[in-house]
């Protein structure tokens, strides 16, 4: 998988989540880093962070694929390179894709989300072979933990999703909707002559 990851010029940029729980006003951010080759997701690098002020965001996102990264002062060749890739955020939190856009972070764009979204982004993501290096272990533990509600009293699976420890699977969620949902094609109707 190494030769693979390293050979690889990333196809789908992991988005940054950043997620302010409203009425706890705890700031929570991830990057993810993913990538897609045929029908197999690859996740190589995430770095996050639960009470996160908004200023410290571009610092710790720099971190991402910086292995031993020393912080603002780190001269690592990797260090800061999430600032030239597209990513996406949670549209709820406009504010801080603003933030982010001025310090650093300027293809940093606003996630799309419709009725179902969550739903059909989960389902989307199971429909991919799902490689992650062992270095992420928050997404590990996501991905192995994540499931549906059961019904207390019946113990039976209910068809919603458990809305808690999945702010990786909203980042993964968040990068895959460029390939979920494509741009349409534009079409030009073409009229023959007689």
């Amino acid at each position: 998988m190494h030769e693979l990851l390293a050979a690889i010029n990333e196809i789908v940029w992991g988005p940054v989540t950043i997620i302010l729980l409203i009425g706890t006003g705890i700031l929570i951010a991830v990057l993810v880093r993913c990538f897609i080759v045929d029908r197999t997701l690859y996740i190589d690098w995430e770095v996050g962070k639960i009470g996160c002020e908004v200023t410290e965001l571009p610092a710790l996102f720099d971190r991402l694929g910086c292995e031993g990264c020393e912080g603002v002062n780190c001269k690592g060749e990797q260090h800061g390179m999430a600032r030239a890739w597209p990513s996406v955020a949670d549209s709820a939190n406009p504010e801080l894709i603003s933030h982010l856009q001025q310090h650093g972070y300027p293809r940093m764009a606003a996630a799309k989300k419709g009725p179902n979204s969550v739903k059909e982004g989960v389902i989307f993501l199971q429909s991919y072979d799902i490689v992650v290096h062992p270095r992420c272990i928050q997404t590990i533990d996501e991905l192995t933990l994540y499931s549906y509600k059961i019904d207390k009293l019946t113990d039976e699976v209910l068809p919603i999703l458990e809305d808690r420890k999945n702010h990786r699977i909203d980042s993964l969620r968040y990068a895959l909707e460029r390939v979920r949902r494509p741009r349409t094609m534009r079409t030009r109707r073409v009229i023959h002559g007689a």
